[in-house]
């Protein structure tokens, strides 16, 4: 499929989700050649933060790829070219660079270099070691000028492009590189807010407002997020552990995953047989130096590191463990080492005539991962994710030599310096495994970070390793999206509906997946919602409910609604909002995807543990508002208050009738009356004065207060209905 056909499809898909009043600019990274599903999923975010912020993307110029594409995705978008340099600019870098690279040879140190006023060392030296092979950089190099002047020239430019354009926004597919992470930190140096991806078809959109906040990993969990995690129950922990583990080590496999863990490898499954294998000393510890990718970033995302950069690390860990020989050292290379190939790093000959009790396990010995539940007594790593998948794997203790988004946590020992690191190697003869609340820790970071903090892009298409390196891929992938756009239509929309909502919060941060704090909430709307509804109020109350219909979602009117057009046929005329109860289990991103889709608005999404409670939609300055019940035993539960709680009999909900008004069959439940005498009182069909709260006095008789952990309420229920 061309990209013209393709255009035409992705406008149809599109055309009911764009956001056409436009309040800002926003600066896109240039499409890849070579690499369009990036494009593509730059375009896509493009998408979401237009429906979300009314932001109109401004993408870099790329002669190879058509606006017409870019503009099937917003029809705002558009093409701006990179502003030029001037003589005195050129002259400016000239010196600049110059100096700039003295000063590193003078410290013997890349990592401090700024440029008018932003930190870009950690740029110079990553982008050293992948464009020139480099596995490490023990001092400045003179070809390291050349990635200076690069950064220099293009971040003059950026910055001349987005005061051109007025641009309040800018979007990038990472925060490493030049191209990338020199938009990222000369928007942020501009006061532009910045999104950057980090993922593919498990992604998420990561926010930051300023600089202080450019090394905030996108996978770090709140310590509040940690806490929702561990309070789960021990049943629904275990549960939710090995259905996130079967998804990463089998059915969603990243690439290291699959090299790491492939059925061709050699699994030992007892110290013995290894050591035997590799001849060491059984009697020693066994420690594990799970390398690192050489050229991959090492300093890209965090900011403290012990040693230079990951082959620093090696080198002196390595120089340390030749010298040492209190335990069994094996230095395991990095499942995808061959992709990034290093000029100055050759293991045969590093480990050549090592002492006995050193091994070097290649990716040639095909040693498979798991063998270190039944081999490894510690593992040391810079700073990957190692650090806690072997403790949450096999309980197994981690040390790190660097900033991680683990670090802080007990399953792991973070080395402050060189000292600190050869001191806790000295001890690695004294390791013990962790203790079993020390693991549970570790495996709630490995839950968040494979399951929760990451949402499901399936608007992408899965691709592995060999796919990106297909040289036909460009040909092929637009046929590729085209077909999950017609395999997952629903799905997709659904999603792109969520995250724009997500986004749209005033304390966004980044797309998660499942949530497990306890509670919170979304609130926001552009008018008085404490006034009387305006004239139009029965027709958002029939559109609604016509919306709900066509999903085919049993809803039933609720609260005062159902008080007024049952009592009174009308709806009180002081009342607020359109109430709705739905019970759960329903598909609320269908809900989500429809009515916006129809031009509502969310004013209101309260969540707990990850579930929505209640969502307040809004059009026209009418509120509608769905109330979502749990069926728990006998009586329906919701949690949408942090301190109040509504429990209702659930055989109010069992069946629905039809009830005619203003033209329009609603659905009320089949005892309306007992609902009514339930909710409000045996006085219920006479009208009293609006209260000043819905709480005050016994105006609402189904609000019970809670100590705002929904969990406490539901197991006092079970407890119930299991003593029945």
């Amino acid at each position: 499929m061309d990209i013209k056909e393709f255009s035409k499809i992705n406008k149809e898909m599109w055309k009911d989700f764009q956001n056409h009043d436009i309040k800002a600019n926003m600066l896109v990274e240039s499409p890849y050649n070579g690499a369009w599903f990036i494009t593509h999923c730059l375009a896509m975010q493009s998408l979401i933060l237009n429906k979300a912020k009314g932001y109109r993307p401004l993408f870099l110029y790329n002669a190879d790829l058509p606006v017409e594409l870019l503009q099937s995705y917003v029809p705002e978008a558009k093409y701006v070219k990179l502003e030029g340099l001037n003589i005195f600019d050129i002259i400016f870098i000239a010196i600049s660079s110059v100096i700039a690279y003295l000063i590193m040879v003078i410290s013997g140190s890349t990592i401090n270099f700024r440029f008018k006023g932003v930190y870009y060392g950690d740029i110079v030296h990553d982008v050293f070691l992948s464009t020139y092979e480099q596995g490490t950089l023990q001092k400045p190099d003179y070809k390291i000028i050349k990635t200076i002047i690069k950064v220099m020239k293009k971040h003059i430019r950026y910055q001349k492009t987005i005061r051109k354009n007025k641009v309040k926004a800018v979007l990038a597919s990472h925060r490493i590189g030049i191209n990338a992470g020199c938009l990222v930190r000369c928007g942020l140096k501009n006061k532009c807010k910045a999104y950057t991806s980090a993922g593919m078809h498990r992604n998420t959109l990561y926010l930051s407002n300023n600089l202080k906040e450019m090394k905030d990993y996108e996978y770090t969990p709140s310590r509040e997020e940690m806490q929702g995690i561990l309070a789960m129950d021990n049943e629904m922990f275990d549960n939710e552990y090995e259905r996130i583990r079967n998804i990463h080590l089998y059915n969603d496999a990243s690439n290291d995953v699959k090299y790491a863990y492939s059925s061709e490898n050699k699994l030992y499954k007892s110290r013995e047989e290894f050591n035997q294998k590799f001849n060491l000393d059984s009697s020693k510890k066994n420690v594990f130096v799970m390398l690192h990718a050489f050229t991959d970033h090492p300093h890209s995302h965090f900011l403290h590191m012990v040693f230079k950069d990951y082959g620093d690390w090696f080198l002196k860990t390595l120089d340390y463990a030749k010298t040492h020989d209190h335990v069994n050292w094996i230095f395991k290379q990095h499942p995808s080492d061959r992709f990034y190939p290093t000029k100055d790093i050759n293991f045969t000959e590093l480990f050549k005539d090592a002492p006995s009790n050193i091994v070097f396990l290649s990716c040639d010995d095909k040693v498979d991962t798991r063998s270190l539940e039944h081999t490894a007594d510690a593992v040391i790593t810079c700073l990957g994710f190692a650090g806690f998948e072997m403790p949450a794997f096999y309980g197994i203790p981690a040390f790190t030599a660097g900033d991680n988004h683990y670090i802080g946590y007990s399953f792991s020992y973070n080395s402050k310096n060189k000292k600190d690191y050869f001191a806790t190697l000295d001890n690695m003869d004294k390791v013990q495994k962790i203790s079993p609340e020390q693991q549970r820790e570790a495996k709630a970071m490995y839950m968040y970070t494979y399951g929760y903090c990451t949402v499901d892009y399936s608007f992408i298409p899965v691709l592995s390793f060999d796919d990106h390196h297909d040289s036909e891929l460009d040909k092929k992938l637009w046929g590729k999206i085209a077909q999950i756009y017609a395999e997952k239509k629903d799905l997709i929309q659904n999603q792109v509906a969520r995250y724009a909502f997500e986004a749209s919060r005033r304390d966004f941060k980044a797309l998660r997946g499942k949530s497990y704090k306890k509670y919170e909430d979304y609130f926001s709307f552009p008018f008085n919602i404490t006034k009387p509804m305006p004239e139009c109020k029965i027709d958002i109350m029939k559109e609604g409910c016509q919306i709900l219909k066509d999903l085919n979602i049993p809803y039933c009117l609720a609260d005062g609604t159902l008080l007024g057009v049952y009592r009174d046929n009308r709806l009180i005329p002081h009342d607020t909002d359109i109430d709705i109860s739905i019970i759960s289990p329903v598909d609320k991103d269908s809900i989500i995807r429809e009515f916006t889709r129809h031009g509502f608005n969310i004013g209101r999404l309260p969540i707990s543990y990850g579930e929505i409670q209640q969502v307040v939609f809004y059009k026209n300055e009418t509120l509608f508002d769905i109330i979502f019940y749990e069926k728990v035993g006998s009586k329906v539960l919701n949690f949408c208050e942090r301190d109040f709680y509504f429990e209702h009999d659930a055989k109010y909900y069992e069946n629905y009738q039809p009830f005619m008004f203003e033209g329009f069959e609603f659905s009320i439940p089949n005892d309306t009356e007992g609902w009514l005498a339930h909710t409000y009182g045996d006085d219920w069909r006479q009208p009293k004065p609006k209260p000043k709260d819905w709480r005050e006095g016994n105006s609402y008789l189904g609000a019970f207060s809670y100590n705002g952990d929904r969990r406490t309420i539901e197991n006092k229920f079970n407890k119930e209905l299991l003593s029945l």
